[in-house]
């Protein structure tokens, strides 16, 4: 993706811009899932969403300063084209990516959270990755079956990488030459 956009003529900070925004989208919310505390309350699902609230959010900053009553349509394309690639590192769009995913993020995991106490389970991003051919690997769980919400099989000895099929030794490192 980065080759097609950069051939395209596209200024370089611009790019940069937008490689920002999307990490100050996304900086909340991993923070949030890595801390240890937090682990069971903030998930993969509240990740992805507040993620999305964050590219939302920044939009939306866009728009709300760009507004021309009357002209709907190009104050959301102006509003999107200036809070995404021309507004100059203006603070505005990275308080509203750091405002909306935590706002987003924190509301999901605390709504998740009253669901999950009340003892329903649902399968999550990952959950719902899975059931497309393939994405078992993707997501690095290949024990996952449809009916599956809890860690691998019984009497699975699933390492973090599986050593009879990545070409390991008996001792279980890898060896030094093909084998």
């Amino acid at each position: 993706p980065l080759l097609t956009i950069g051939t395209r003529g596209f200024a370089v900070l611009s790019l940069f811009l937008v490689g920002n925004l999307v990490t100050c989208c996304a900086i909340v919310p991993l923070i949030s899932g890595l801390v240890p505390r937090l682990r069971g309350f903030v998930t993969e699902t509240a990740f992805v969403f507040g993620t999305i609230g964050g590219i939302l959010g920044v939009t939306a900053s866009g728009v709300y300063i760009s507004w021309v009553p009357g002209n709907t349509a190009g104050s959301f394309a102006t509003g999107a084209l200036w809070a995404w690639y021309g507004n100059n590192y203006d603070w505005r769009p990275f308080v509203a990516a750091l405002a909306s995913s935590t706002a987003v993020t924190y509301v999901w995991s605390a709504l998740a959270w009253v669901v999950r106490r009340a003892g329903v389970q649902g399968p999550g991003v990952s959950g719902v990755l899975m059931r497309i051919p393939g994405m078992k690997f993707v997501t690095a769980t290949p024990h996952w079956s449809p009916g599956c919400h809890v860690g691998p099989p019984a009497g699975s000895k699933l390492a973090a990488w599986d050593s009879t099929r990545t070409g390991a030794t008996s001792n279980g490192h890898k060896p030094t030459q093909p084998v």
